[in-house]
Protein backbone atom coordinates (compact mmCIF):
# COMPACT_ATOMS: atom_id res chain seq x y z
CA UNK A 1 0.00 0.00 0.00
CA UNK A 2 1.21 3.51 -0.76
CA UNK A 3 0.22 6.37 1.51
CA UNK A 4 -0.46 9.97 0.57
CA UNK A 5 1.65 12.68 2.11
CA UNK A 6 0.29 13.93 5.38
CA UNK A 7 -0.89 10.59 6.78
CA UNK A 8 0.27 10.58 10.38
CA UNK A 9 2.87 8.06 11.49
CA UNK A 10 0.59 6.51 14.11
CA UNK A 11 -1.99 5.60 11.45
CA UNK A 12 0.72 3.96 9.36
CA UNK A 13 2.03 1.99 12.35
CA UNK A 14 -1.44 0.81 13.35
CA UNK A 15 -2.13 -0.38 9.81
CA UNK A 16 1.22 -2.18 9.61
CA UNK A 17 0.63 -3.94 12.94
CA UNK A 18 -2.91 -4.97 11.97
CA UNK A 19 -1.69 -6.37 8.65
CA UNK A 20 1.53 -7.92 10.01
CA UNK A 21 3.67 -5.72 7.77
CA UNK A 22 7.06 -4.07 7.98
CA UNK A 23 7.34 -0.37 7.22
CA UNK A 24 9.75 0.70 4.45
CA UNK A 25 10.45 4.41 4.79
CA UNK A 26 12.90 7.27 4.48
CA UNK A 27 11.14 9.12 7.31
CA UNK A 28 13.49 9.07 10.29
CA UNK A 29 10.57 9.63 12.68
CA UNK A 30 9.95 5.87 12.47
CA UNK A 31 13.49 5.14 13.68
CA UNK A 32 12.73 6.93 16.95
CA UNK A 33 9.31 5.36 17.61
CA UNK A 34 8.87 2.93 20.51
CA UNK A 35 9.65 -0.62 19.39
CA UNK A 36 6.24 -1.87 20.48
CA UNK A 37 4.44 0.54 18.13
CA UNK A 38 5.32 -1.37 14.93
CA UNK A 39 6.36 -4.78 13.57
CA UNK A 40 9.64 -3.49 12.24
CA UNK A 41 11.03 -0.71 10.08
CA UNK A 42 13.26 -0.86 7.04
CA UNK A 43 14.79 2.60 7.13
CA UNK A 44 16.15 3.88 3.80
CA UNK A 45 18.31 6.94 4.54
CA UNK A 46 19.40 7.36 0.90
CA UNK A 47 16.36 8.43 -1.09
CA UNK A 48 18.41 8.42 -4.29
CA UNK A 49 18.71 4.60 -4.34
CA UNK A 50 17.31 3.29 -7.62
CA UNK A 51 14.26 1.04 -7.08
CA UNK A 52 16.06 -2.06 -8.38
CA UNK A 53 18.89 -1.57 -5.85
CA UNK A 54 16.40 -1.03 -3.05
CA UNK A 55 14.66 -4.25 -4.07
CA UNK A 56 17.94 -6.22 -4.07
CA UNK A 57 18.98 -4.83 -0.70
CA UNK A 58 15.64 -5.76 0.86
CA UNK A 59 15.95 -9.25 -0.65
CA UNK A 60 19.41 -9.62 0.93
CA UNK A 61 18.10 -8.56 4.33
CA UNK A 62 15.20 -11.01 4.11
CA UNK A 63 17.56 -13.81 3.10
CA UNK A 64 19.88 -12.97 6.00
CA UNK A 65 16.97 -13.07 8.46
CA UNK A 66 14.46 -15.73 7.39
CA UNK A 67 13.06 -15.50 10.92
CA UNK A 68 11.77 -11.92 11.29
CA UNK A 69 12.01 -12.25 15.07
CA UNK A 70 15.82 -12.33 14.74
CA UNK A 71 15.89 -9.03 12.83
CA UNK A 72 16.57 -5.73 14.50
CA UNK A 73 13.48 -3.64 15.14
CA UNK A 74 14.87 -1.00 12.78
CA UNK A 75 17.02 -2.24 9.90
CA UNK A 76 19.01 0.31 7.93
CA UNK A 77 18.65 -0.38 4.22
CA UNK A 78 21.94 0.76 2.71
CA UNK A 79 24.28 -0.37 -0.05
CA UNK A 80 26.41 -2.07 2.64
CA UNK A 81 24.04 -5.05 2.16
CA UNK A 82 25.09 -5.46 -1.49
Amino acid sequence: MSWARGVDDTTICLYAVQEGRLIVTSDDDFVQMPVDSHNGVFYVPDQSLPPHELYHIIQRVLEAFPDREAMETVTYITTDWL
